[in-house]
């Protein structure tokens, strides 16, 4: 099954999703399925905390990451010189590599994949990325360290990541494509 057919099981009855499709090669990952353009879990399920025991491979220290009121943890890498992508409604590129808690990477735009593109806020990724995009430049890289709440909560997603699954995102914004522009 291509990305389209599975992206599509996972969004009809699991989530809203305004623009679920393409394939993998548009998509960019490297798995065959890119999970950040297929939502998965129910809008709230899961919990909004964080796994504590992240492997130690990936260096995070959540000491270091700033705590929004989502669960969200996140930290700046480099803040980028480019214009804001704060505006929800925009359309930005964005380059990531994905993995889970205990360090296997799921994931990866940079290894032979593109960029992702996605409009800001209006539910085309999964809700962590939505809120963790928000106020980056281009050319900014950031830390997500995403609850199961806005990744994919208590269904998972078969055979890559299992049920209420904290995600760890290295993600760049590339360019911002539409929006607020002038």
């Amino acid at each position: 099954m291509g990305f389209r057919g599975l992206a599509a099981g996972v969004c009809v009855g699991v989530l809203v999703v305004s623009a679920c499709g393409g394939d993998a090669g548009e998509a960019g990952g490297g798995s065959g399925l890119n999970p950040a353009l297929a939502r998965g879990g129910s809008p709230g399920t899961g919990s909004a905390e964080i796994a504590t025991d992240i492997a130690p491979d990936l260096q995070v220290d959540l000491s270091l990451l700033t705590r929004l009121p989502s669960g969200l943890h996140m930290r700046d890498l480099e803040v980028g010189r480019g214009e804001e992508a704060a505006v929800n409604g925009r359309t930005v590129r964005l380059a990531y590599t994905a993995w889970l808690s205990n360090g296997v990477q799921f994931d990866s735009s940079r290894e032979g994949g593109e960029p992702v593109e996605f409009t800001v806020g209006v539910g085309d990724v999964i809700l962590g990325w939505d809120e963790g995009v928000v106020g980056m430049r281009e050319g900014g890289r950031r830390l997500l360290v995403v609850p199961p709440a806005l990744g994919y909560g208590e269904s998972g997603h078969p055979g890559m990541i299992p049920p209420n699954s904290t995600l760890v995102f290295d993600i760049e914004l590339v360019e911002i494509l539409s929006g607020g522009r002038e």
